[in-house]
C-alpha cells in the first residue's frame, strides 16, 4: 500500500495492477468514488471503470484521435471534462 496526503489527511492507498482494454498510454485520472475511476490518454482515448476497476470501458472520442488528453475531471459515471495538449488545445 502507499500512503498518500489527501486535504491534510493521510490516507492508506491499496495499488492493484490493471489490464488497459487500448494501447494508449495514460496521462490523466480522476477518482469519482470507489467505484467509478476514469482516466485520459494518448490517441483521444479515455477509459472508465463502474465497478471498481474490474472491467473498464475504452472509449475514442471521434474527430479527436490524434489528441493526447493530459488531464480530467470527472463529475460521475457520464459527465467528464477532458484537455489535450497541443495547439489549438481543446477542453
Amino acid at each position: 500500500f502507499w500512503s498518500v496526503s489527501i486535504y491534510g489527511q493521510t490516507v492508506k492507498v491499496d495499488l492493484v495492477a490493471q489490464e488497459s482494454p487500448t494501447d494508449a498510454h495514460f496521462r490523466g485520472l480522476w477518482v469519482v468514488n470507489e467505484s467509478v475511476v476514469w482516466a485520459s490518454g494518448t490517441k483521444g482515448s479515455l477509459v472508465k471503470t463502474i465497478d471498481g476497476g474490474k472491467n473498464w470501458e475504452k472509449i475514442v472520442v471521434t474527430g479527436f484521435e490524434d489528441k493526447d488528453f493530459r488531464d480530467i475531471v470527472a463529475f460521475d459515471d457520464k459527465k467528464v471534462f477532458i484537455i489535450n495538449a497541443g495547439s489549438p488545445a481543446y477542453i
